[in-house]
């Protein structure tokens, strides 16, 4: 089965890279990673694809709507 990160998802990651490379791109990249391999998801599963909805931190509350 192949997994897709959605758009939503990518940007996500893009803004915890940002907001952690302020301080250290190294530790950016890692959270990235560890994020990446290890996280719980919110994910919509197809016939033959896992699509990652969003990227949360497990303290953030479930939006109403994820795109």
């Amino acid at each position: 089965m192949k997994v897709v990160f959605t758009a939503h998802a990518v940007t996500r990651l893009r803004q915890i890279l940002a907001f952690i490379a302020a301080d250290s791109p190294a530790n950016a990249v890692s959270m990235v990673e560890r994020i990446i391999a290890r996280t719980e998801i919110i994910y919509r599963v197809t016939a033959d694809v896992v699509q990652v909805l969003t990227i949360m931190h497990e303290r953030q509350l479930l939006p109403d709507e994820i795109p």
